[in-house]
């Protein structure tokens, strides 16, 4: 934050939400993590939503769990923890790139130019800009959409390839030990890398474009205007949006994968 301040890439503003940040005893640790600290001087409200990602994604996951095991839930449980933290990770790490951020990062010496240009793109292509910071362009906006893509897709790759490789392993134990077991999918490799190749591409995609507008435009521009300075009513308002994102989210992936 000092190297902001002094090379002009931050303002007095971002140093005073710094300080007011900082203040709140709950919030120290998290100031001193670069990671939280640019999403938290965006939004105060960061870490109310990334509660409301894990809770509600954790809670989608387990319902949906639940429906598809049935009686099998129980038997079935080490198949259901795999994929609530598969789902949670995935829900956290994209609201984690799709969010605002107020201090853009400073490219050293050696870096590419495409480098240097992704650099000079806000991590959300929606966010707004504070009072005295420039502006980025409508070219740098655009590349806003494309920067968090390689890394969004490595994390659906991950995510997905981890939690299917997980339950395959999983499915030949219990059939080593009992092979009249039943339960998980029958899935060679070849399969499951096509599966987490799908998965990174749908959430580098369809889930990168629906948390960016979802963060940049439903929240920062108009709950945010709308309830400034009430935290309690932007925090619910957050809740309904990032609910009806995730019921929308799963519906999409189901039909992509199909």
């Amino acid at each position: 934050l000092r190297l902001a301040l002094a090379d002009g890439r931050a303002t007095g503003e971002v140093l005073q939400r710094f300080l007011a940040l900082d203040a709140v005893a709950y919030m120290k640790p998290f100031m001193k993590l670069k990671m939280f600290r640019d999403r938290l001087l965006a939004d105060n409200t960061f870490l109310n939503k990334v509660a409301i990602e894990v809770v509600i994604g954790g809670a989608m996951q387990l319902i949906a769990e639940y429906q598809n095991r049935g009686k099998a839930f129980v038997k079935e449980f080490d198949f259901v923890i795999a994929g609530i933290a598969t789902c949670v990770l995935a829900n956290f790490f994209t609201l984690y790139l799709a969010a605002p951020t107020l201090v853009p990062k400073a490219a050293s010496l050696t870096t590419s130019a495409v480098a240097k240009f992704f650099n000079s793109c806000p991590d959300n292509a929606f966010q707004t800009v504070l009072k005295g910071m420039p502006a980025p362009s409508f070219v740098q906006r655009c590349g806003g959409i494309f920067k968090p893509m390689p890394e969004l897709f490595f994390i659906g790759l991950v995510a997905a390839s981890g939690g299917y490789l997980y339950t395959a392993c999983n499915v030949a134990v219990r059939k080593f030990f009992n092979p009249k077991s039943q339960g998980g999918a029958d899935l060679d490799a070849l399969q499951i890398g096509k599966i987490g190749v799908a998965v990174g591409a749908y959430v580098a995609i369809s889930s990168n474009l629906r948390y960016q507008f979802m963060a940049g435009v439903l929240e920062q521009r108009v709950l945010d205007t709308l309830l400034a300075g009430q935290v309690s009513l932007r925090t619910a308002g957050s809740t309904v949006i990032r609910t009806a994102n995730t019921y929308l989210g799963s519906y999409l992936l189901v039909a992509y994968l199909r």
